[in-house]
């Protein structure tokens, strides 16, 4: 009998440290992925806040997004930031940080979420945008411009 506790002492200690080992390897590859979320946001958000082109916009958004909001359904909201925003004169760069998560149904699951000011034409904005990480690649996940400008 003591010598199942001391078994099951063993495996247990063993998954602990086997735990500790996987948050510790998760927080790591976040530090890591900071700086390239964050090159690929101050990359994006100029692109396509420069003359709200859709051509911009939908080559870089996740399969997510896409399925959620075809191109029929941006077009014209692309054309709202455009008429009530005007086109980039500023990028004031962005703060955020990216997450690792895992999921045993779907598995690892990269994103980041950021938060980046511009300086447009007719008006200041502030542009959320969160980006996932599929096959090496950074893509839009989604995103929100808040603008005193865009209210009724």
């Amino acid at each position: 009998m003591r010598r199942i506790f001391v078994v099951l002492g063993v495996i247990f200690l063993g998954l602990i440290v086997l735990g500790g080992l996987a948050f510790f390897i998760f927080i790591q590859v976040s530090k890591r992925l900071d700086p390239e979320s964050k090159a690929f946001v101050d990359k994006i958000v100029p692109v396509i806040t420069r003359s709200w082109n859709v051509q911009d916009f939908y080559p870089s958004i996740s399969p997510e997004l896409a399925k959620l909001a075809p191109r029929e359904k941006i077009v014209p909201l692309w054309a709202i930031l455009a008429q009530r925003l005007g086109p980039l004169k500023e990028y004031q760069g962005s703060t955020g940080e990216a997450n690792a998560y895992f999921n045993l149904t779907t598995g690892l699951s990269i994103t980041a979420a950021y938060r980046a000011n511009i300086v447009c034409e007719k008006a200041p904005a502030e542009v959320q945008i969160r980006t996932i990480k599929h096959n090496g690649v950074w893509q839009i996940l989604s995103i929100h411009v808040n603008s005193d400008a865009l209210l009724p």
